[in-house]
This record gives structure tokens, C-alpha cells and sequence, in this order.
């Protein structure tokens, strides 16, 4: 593009098409409504068949590849396009990619680095789509000079328009914000190929500010561009629960996903449904409030384990169903029914089991109290993302999720305390419950 001195240009870029049904919706739709002018497509995620469709039937829109060499999301894997055996120093153990840069940047060999890239250029072709730019996601390329040359190389041979920022102009706020491995006697060499250099290049740089705290942003970035050609980076979704579920509560991230990972992989090469695994979970679900019921100390450790278990085998039935691509509304739905049911079982059995080796009435109120705070805490967050079309806040970024409510119990178990386990969750419950309720009446009313 030729530009004059004063002439300013904007591409509104959306990344990651492909990665799930949620974001390639909200791509369609930004495209359709002018929203973003441009999206780029992640070639080893598993939705990639359904944005190349789109793009066939509307060519009208400008697209790229988003090549892709880490996953970031350890419960939602996804691995190369070429052949797994001869791109091993991409992979994790698990064999799917490494889950950040560092870890990517550590292992890589270019070799390999440069099969991938080429296989996921190819696979783009293969398909019909002729797409404008390449760039790269989470900026692996970026990071090491070996890389980026690499990159600028197969853009030149392909004949596909790589994404490049000028650090001497406006881009270098990002390039040191991501710890670009960009030099300037690199960009210079580069800019004498004749490869077209962005001006200006943003994106923002925290996901958790407010809808308007971002907006702001926007437009103060917008009404302020420089001159030449810019480009704004976006990350359409909706706020639904396939989206919500790519992202995890502190002990699910921390404790949870790591083991259910594992045992989704292997039940993927089995033909158990994601909704027997919903059922699988209910009923681990059941033997634990049974154990907990008999009230003796040694029947509490087993029962808090099953309890444990049964919040980690609760993440594989959506880790196989998005993994299949059998992800349905009903299996949310259906799962979510499953888990408050299993919900007041076990706290059932917890004061049941208290009751009859203590005979210490109180635990029926305390226990009925936590039973009341346990579901309403679910039943808030969930209807105020189906009435506000967003995900509901929690303080301090953390979100009181079943996640945490059965992390307790299994402490509490551990501890042989469950009447005091039971009051912590009564009154944290609880508490969450009025906090949404009085924080939102003074948002939204």
C-alpha cells in the first residue's frame, strides 16, 4: 500500500479463527457488521473446518494464517498439522504443544519449527483460500531471531504478506510489553526486501477491565493513530459456556486440569460419550456422600477424595466433547443439572454423617444453610450470564465455582472438621450470593 505522509490507515484485525464454534461465530459476525475488517485462521485447532467454509462462501472478507505454535490452554490441547513424530522438540509430553513461549522458545529446533509453519501454510492453500498475511499467534516467531527470519523467508517464497511492526516508529511500546526478539539491524535488513512494515500495531493488554474501561481504550487509541498504516489486534468470543470453560477457577487451573487432561486422553481413544462421564462424575459424586454419611474418620478421607475425583472427572466430559466436537447445549445443560444434584448429596451425607456419630442438631441448620448458599451461588452466576450475556464477576477476579466448594470439602474431610467446613462454606456462599446482589443493583439499576 502507498501511503502519503498524512494518510492514516487502520486494519481492525480478529485473531484466532478456527480455535472453537463460540469465536468463529463472533468473527462471522464482526466481518458481517464491519466491526473487523480482517481475521486470521489457526490451521491446528479444531474448528478450522467450519471459518475455512465461511471464508469459501464469503470471499468478500480479507483473511490470513495465524500460525500457531503453542496452546495456551492446557485443558483445550491441540497439536501440529505435520506429522507428530518428525516435530517432536514442538511437543509437550503430552504431545500437544507447549502451553507458553518460554517453554516453546526453550525446546524449539528450527528445523522443526520450519516443518510446522510450512505444513500449516499448505493446508491453508490446499483448501481454495488465498490468504493476504500470515502472522503469529501469542508471537512465538518473534521471540527468537532464528524464527522471525524463518517467517519473513516462507512469506517471501509463498508469496503471503508476514505481519511486521516498525520498532522505530510506533510499534516499540508492544515489542518491549511481549519481549519481542526484534533488533533494529534486523528491521532494517527486512525493510530492504521490500516487505510492507506496520506503523502502528495495538492490542490491549489486560483481558479483566471492564467493557467500558476497554471501549475507552479503543477510542482513545483510534482518535490518536499515527500516520501510515495501522492495526488494532481484537479477540472476538461470546460470552458463553464453551468460551467460559477454556478458562479455569484456581483450583481447577492448579490442581484439577492437570490430572483430568490425562484422563481425558485417554478416553478419547474410547467411545464413551461426554454424557456418560457426566453420569461417571454424579455417581463418584453419590459414594462419596454415602462414605461421608458413616461419619467415622477414615470414611471422611475416602469420602473427600471421591469428592476430589468427582471435581476432576467433571472436567473431562467437556474436554472430550470439545476434543470430539460433539459439544451440544444439552450436555452443558445436562451436566450442570448432574452437578447440583451431587452438590447436595454430599452435603447431605456430611450432615448426616455429623448428625449421627455427634447428635449435635446444629449441623442441620448450619448444613441446610450451606446447602441453600451452595446452590444459589450456582444458580446466580449462571443466570446472570444467560440474562446479561456476559460472565459474571467475581471479587478479586476469582469466581466462587464448584471448583472451590468441593476443594473445601475435600480439605475439611482431611481435617475431620466438618462442621466447621460446613459453616465456611455457609457463610462464604452466602455471602457471595448478597455481594452479587447488592454490587450489581448498584450497576445496573
Amino acid at each position: 500500500m502507498q501511503t502519503t505522509q498524512d494518510n492514516r490507515y487502520l486494519i481492525v484485525h480478529a485473531d484466532d479463527g478456527g480455535l472453537c464454534h463460540s469465536v468463529n461465530r463472533a468473527i462471522f459476525s464482526s466481518l458481517e457488521k464491519g466491526i473487523v475488517t480482517s481475521t486470521s485462521l489457526m490451521a491446528p485447532c479444531p474448528q478450522l473446518e467450519e471459518i475455512i467454509d465461511y471464508l469459501k462462501s464469503n470471499p468478500q472478507f480479507d483473511h490470513g494464517i495465524h500460525l500457531t505454535l503453542t496452546c495456551e490452554y492446557p485443558h483445550f490441547p491441540w497439536g501440529p498439522v505435520s506429522d507428530k513424530n518428525k516435530v517432536k522438540s514442538l511437543l509437550n509430553p503430552a504431545g500437544y504443544f507447549w502451553h507458553t513461549v518460554k517453554e516453546f522458545v526453550q525446546n524449539a529446533k528450527p528445523e522443526d519449527v520450519e516443518s510446522e509453519l510450512r505444513a500449516q501454510i499448505e493446508l491453508i492453500l490446499s483448501v481454495g483460500l488465498r490468504p493476504s498475511h500470515m502472522d503469529s499467534h501469542m508471537g512465538t516467531v518473534f521471540m527468537d531471531l532464528r524464527f522471525l527470519e524463518m517467517y519473513v523467508k516462507l512469506g517471501l517464497e509463498y508469496q503471503i504478506t508476514p505481519m511486521l511492526v516498525n520498532p522505530a516508529e510506533h510499534g516499540s511500546e508492544l515489542i518491549d510489553r511481549f519481549d519481542f526478539n526484534i533488533e533494529k539491524n534486523v528491521v532494517e535488513r527486512l525493510m530492504q526486501s521490500g516487505i510492507p512494515f506496520l506503523n502502528f500495531l495495538y492490542m490491549t493488554d489486560n483481558s479483566t477491565k471492564s467493557l467500558e474501561e476497554r471501549e475507552k481504550e479503543y477510542m482513545n487509541v483510534i482518535s490518536s493513530l499515527p500516520a501510515g498504516v495501522s492495526q488494532i489486534i481484537t479477540h472476538p468470543g461470546y460470552n458463553d459456556e464453551q468460551l467460559n470453560k477454556l478458562t479455569d477457577g484456581p483450583v481447577s487451573k492448579i490442581f484439577n486440569r492437570p490430572v483430568s487432561i490425562r484422563i481425558t486422553e485417554l478416553l478419547l481413544k474410547t467411545n464413551i460419550t461426554p454424557n456418560q462421564i457426566s453420569v461417571w462424575s454424579f455417581f463418584i459424586g453419590i459414594f462419596a456422600a454415602l462414605f461421608f454419611a458413616l461419619g467415622d474418620y477414615i470414611y471422611l478421607i475416602i469420602g473427600g477424595i471421591l469428592a476430589q475425583f468427582s471435581s476432576i472427572i467433571d472436567g473431562c466430559d467437556g474436554e472430550v466433547a470439545r476434543l470430539k466436537l460433539v459439544e451440544t447445549k444439552y450436555g452443558g445443560w445436562f451436566d450442570a443439572v448432574l452437578d447440583r444434584y451431587s452438590d447436595a448429596i454430599i452435603i447431605f451425607g456430611m450432615i448426616y454423617g455429623h448428625w449421627t456419630l455427634h447428635t449435635d442438631i446444629i449441623v442441620w441448620t448450619i448444613g441446610f444453610i450451606a446447602l441453600i448458599g451452595s446452590f444459589l451461588n450456582s444458580y446466580t452466576s449462571d443466570k446472570y450470564d444467560s440474562i446479561f450475556k456476559k460472565k459474571l464477576p467475581g471479587r478479586y477476579g476469582i469466581r466462587m465455582g464448584r471448583d472451590i466448594r468441593l476443594f473445601l470439602i475435600f480439605v475439611g474431610a482431611f481435617s475431620g472438621q466438618i462442621l466447621l467446613t460446613l459453616g465456611i462454606l455457609a457463610i462464604i456462599t452466602n455471602f457471595e450470593v448478597i455481594r452479587r446482589l447488592i454490587s450489581l443493583r448498584f450497576k445496573y439499576v
